[in-house]
């Protein structure tokens, strides 16, 4: 997980929401930054998440996407994400993808 030191969790390109969460919407993302012990809010990829760095439930994540007007549920995406409510073990600075889930912030 990207470390995010609690003291640079805000400032004024990250407004907080609900007191707790730092949020960026003019990335090419948005971008949430998350302090440890607290709460996701959304199903979270688990692709790169450190053992122990999540604690909480895990969940398939199985769906039917239709891509074209003939093709209606052929694509099957699939993954297995953390459920909402798990809890961050340390600050993180993660990403929304264009389908609500998500991940963490990749380096660009």
């Amino acid at each position: 997980m990207v470390a995010v030191p609690h003291h640079h969790l805000t400032d004024e390109r990250h407004p907080m929401i609900f007191g707790i969460y730092a949020v960026q919407l003019d990335a090419a993302r948005p971008t949430i930054r998350l302090a440890a012990a607290n709460p996701l809010l959304a199903h979270l990829r688990t692709e790169d998440v450190q053992p122990g760095a999540v604690q909480g439930s895990l969940t398939p994540l199985v769906g039917r996407e239709t891509q074209e007007a003939n093709a209606h549920g052929r694509g099957f995406p699939q993954t297995i994400a953390w459920e909402p409510g798990a809890l961050a073990t340390a600050p993180v600075e993660l990403e929304i993808e264009d389908n609500g889930l998500w991940r963490l912030k990749r380096e660009t």
